[in-house]
């Protein structure tokens, strides 16, 4: 079993889910945590694996986040075009589901 925020991955791919986070519902049963997952603050960790999960983020390479990174403009400005392009195409996805 491998413990992810609030989520515990079982090895048939099931999941059981420990706490009340609406984002580790949706998280695959199979995540492997970045190698840096304790420098991760605790709020934070659902929504970093969640956006993992889903191709959002990819780390840093190597298997780390890098929370305490230090970040330059022009990498803020890519991950803002990035995050809004990934908020619209996860609206339209909600959209195109609703009522199936």
């Amino acid at each position: 079993m491998v413990r992810v925020g609030d989520i515990d991955a079982l090895n048939d791919g099931s999941a059981i889910q420990n706490g009340y986070s609406p984002f580790t519902a949706a998280i695959p049963a199979v995540i492997n945590p970045f190698a840096d997952d304790q420098e991760i603050s605790g709020w934070a960790k659902d929504s970093v694996y969640f956006m993992a999960a889903n191709g959002i983020i990819a780390g840093v390479g190597d298997n780390t986040f890098a929370p305490k990174a230090v970040t330059t403009e022009q990498q803020a400005a890519g991950y803002a075009q990035a995050t809004r392009e990934q908020a619209l195409t996860i609206a339209v996805r909600m959209v195109e589901n609703f009522g199936k």
